[in-house]
């Protein structure tokens, strides 16, 4: 298939190009490129295909492919698309670029970031989801900026950048460990996508909020419930949950029953307070 799997070195002189694999390679501008890619070192003017996200073509990916531009007219774009373009400057030479992207997204320099790196800058909508009907921006970084800033009140930064406040940021745990999401709580509601990922031991469980939460079950089986909320009955092997009907003290059932456990080989047993087997 051609795929490149290693090789070995050798010497060559100076003034002659390293030789290419006959098999595999060909001769483009003093160097080697596959076979199947074209050769572009005489192209002034090259048309791009754009990797894209959510339907907008993304400018920070690599290029999917470069061809030459077959005609005078230059590159070929869809009626639903408009057609970009750019020069790079090298010495000596100039270089044109063209692509097709949706007609709705501004066209951008990916050459106009001399000193910096670019952004892709989506916009978001009230519920802090990308808006994908949006076209993005293009930019460049500031001046004093050193990456890609997060959008202030729906992204939060992370380790490999920018991140949805509805996710935490990642974390590794060893194999010993359980992840686990933290509970913050705004008087007694819950506030949702404000937990953070922490790790435990797995005999242990994952910690529980200490005002708010308690913690049902045991070891990696445990979970945090609401103080509000009793735990649930957990029985062992063997036994079965029964609910007993509650009574007040002149024998009148209540709305509620209590559950306890019980050997699976015995009937559940009557509440002696309103009962009779």
């Amino acid at each position: 298939e051609g795929n490149s799997i290693g090789g070995s070195s050798s010497c060559a002189n100076a003034s002659t190009p390293c030789r290419c694999n006959v098999e595999w390679e060909k001769e483009c501008g003093g160097g080697c490129i596959p076979k199947i890619q074209e050769c572009l070192a005489d192209c002034s003017l090259r048309c791009v295909e754009l990797a894209t996200v959510g339907g907008w073509v993304n400018p920070l990916d690599e290029p999917i492919s470069l061809t030459c531009a077959a005609t005078s007219d230059g590159c070929q774009c869809l009626p639903d698309e408009v057609k970009c373009d750019a020069v790079q400057s090298r010495p000596g030479v100039e270089i044109g670029f063209e692509w097709c992207q949706p007609a709705q997204q501004p066209c951008f320099d990916p050459f106009s970031c001399e000193n910096s790196d670019g952004c892709l800058v989506f916009q978001f909508d009230g519920s802090g989801d990308i808006n994908w009907t949006a076209p993005p921006n293009f930019r460049c970084l500031d001046e004093g900026e050193r990456e890609c800033p997060c959008h202030p009140t729906w992204e939060r930064r992370c380790e490999d950048g920018c991140q949805s406040i509805k996710e935490p940021c990642p974390i590794e745990c060893d194999d010993d460990e359980i992840i686990c999401l933290s509970s913050v709580y705004d008087g007694d509601n819950l506030v949702p996508y404000a937990g953070d990922l922490t790790c435990a031991k797995v005999d242990a469980g994952c910690p529980c909020n200490p005002d708010k939460e308690q913690k049902c079950g045991v070891g990696a089986d445990s979970w945090c419930q609401a103080n509000s909320v009793a735990c649930p009955t957990l029985c062992g092997p063997g036994e079965q949950l029964c609910q007993l009907q509650s009574y007040d003290g002149q024998g009148t059932a209540l709305d509620n029953f209590t559950e306890e456990c019980h050997p699976i080989a015995d009937s559940c047993p009557s509440n002696p307070a309103g009962e009779t087997l």
